[in-house]
């Protein structure tokens, strides 16, 4: 089992927090070295503006998916400490937020996504590494664990720490990122695919993320069999399909 917790130095942090952070932390170092000299504040403004907008996106999109509990419980709203961040908000925050900035800064907000198409499964990874270990988004029980593939199935913990047989909705999660990552950096490696990679990564990711949450057992509210985050997987796929489609009838123009 992954612990809760880890130690650093004096420090003991949150797995959950401690993954998603140096996740982000690979994703700015790395963006702030390949910038040119001269544009390395600039990036550094763009990434801290994606990083705020990407939070405070990611908080209210998990509200209004819980809004059945914070309803009662409002003064939580607020609390971050207390975790809960969707990933649809997270991603349309950071990207609004950045591509304000870079334009007000006049930064190719279209570069800077095509050097970072590695950091959706990255930051996926770290999150579903995180979750398996608190407990967030677990799997659906199931009878037996013999009834599955090696790997399918697992004895792990819900939310409130009970452990039972269900789907390994974490473990395949990171094993989904992880082969998700090969791709993206073979294809950042190759230099193909330069203006529609960051979209293509992502557009596989949503149907990765859609194709788990038949497997989640953690409550969520229902619209036409489908639970209200995989509407969300929906519209990202959606949306990254659109751009990849814009970005080739600009080619195709050129």
């Amino acid at each position: 089992m992954i612990p809760r917790e880890i130690s650093f130095l004096f420090f003991r942090w949150q797995t959950y927090s401690a993954a998603i952070l140096l996740a982000l932390l690979i994703t700015c170092l790395w963006l702030i070295w390949r910038a040119p000299a001269g544009q390395r504040r600039v990036t550094g403004d763009v990434l801290l503006a994606g990083l705020l907008g990407g939070v405070l996106l990611a908080r209210v999109g998990h509200v209004w998916l819980c809004w059945a509990y914070f309803k009662d419980h409002q003064a939580e709203i607020i609390q971050l400490s207390a975790g809960g961040l969707d990933w649809h908000g997270a991603f349309f925050g950071a990207l609004m937020a950045s591509a304000a900035v870079a334009y007000w800064r006049k930064l190719d907000h279209g570069t800077l996504l095509s050097r970072i198409s590695f950091a959706v499964p990255l930051i996926g990874k770290a999150t579903w590494v995180g979750c398996a270990a608190v407990g967030c988004a677990y799997g659906a029980e199931v009878a037996h664990l013999y009834d599955y593939p090696a790997g399918m199935a697992w004895i792990g913990p819900d939310i409130y720490g009970l452990e039972a047989a269900r789907f390994n909705v974490q473990g395949l999660g990171a094993l989904a990122a992880l082969i998700l990552l090969a791709i993206a950096l073979m294809l950042q490696w190759r230099g193909w695919l330069i203006r529609t990679r960051f979209w293509l990564i992502l557009l596989m990711w949503s149907l990765v993320v859609f194709s788990l949450g038949f497997l989640r057992g953690d409550h969520a509210e229902m619209a036409y069999s489908l639970r209200q985050d995989q509407w969300l997987d929906v519209a990202t796929a959606l949306f990254a399909f659109l751009m990849i489609w814009v970005a080739l009838l600009r080619r195709s123009s050129a």
